[in-house]
């Protein structure tokens, strides 16, 4: 890359956006439809105890009636509700499984915006589709893409 690059606005991602797209996760179903409306139609903050590991949200608490489940596999944007009701949202050093419901997965376009959030800022999620988000994927890669040949050019 040349001095002076710059990548059009059109191709850069938007960390200034605090709306997360989520997509229904394993336990999705089993939570009551009242916690699954709380979750949506809340802001969070991003808590001063997250790190790399997971950041945990501070906001109104789910009811998190639904206790500690058999251990499975979780992956990095996995949404975990633990006993407290207060959500954790796995990120890149995140254990590789676990055992409190999961309401929901983060799509993967929107990870980097969120692992950009600092403490005290604050979030909201949005419903989307496995479709929807691959859609989302599938842009975010060729932005790449179209910057890494636009920057071998300059």
């Amino acid at each position: 890359m040349h001095a002076g690059f710059s990548a059009p606005n059109d191709l850069r991602l938007d960390y200034a956006k605090t709306t997360i797209r989520v997509i229904p996760g394993p336990q999705w179903s089993l939570f009551p439809e009242s916690d699954v409306g709380r979750f949506f139609s809340q802001e969070y903050t991003i808590s001063r105890s997250s790190d790399r590991m997971g950041y945990r949200l501070e906001g109104d608490p789910l009811s998190a009636e639904l206790g500690l489940l058999p251990s499975e596999a979780v992956c990095e944007g996995t949404i975990q509700i633990p006993p407290g009701g207060l959500p954790i949202v796995l990120m890149a050093d995140s254990p590789t499984v676990g055992g409190y419901p999961k309401i929901g997965v983060v799509a993967a376009a929107d990870l980097p915006i969120l692992a950009q959030k600092n403490p005290g800022e604050r979030i909201r999620f949005e419903q989307t589709t496995v479709e929807s988000a691959q859609r989302a994927l599938r842009r975010s890669a060729a932005s790449l893409f179209t910057l890494e040949s636009l920057a071998s050019k300059s």
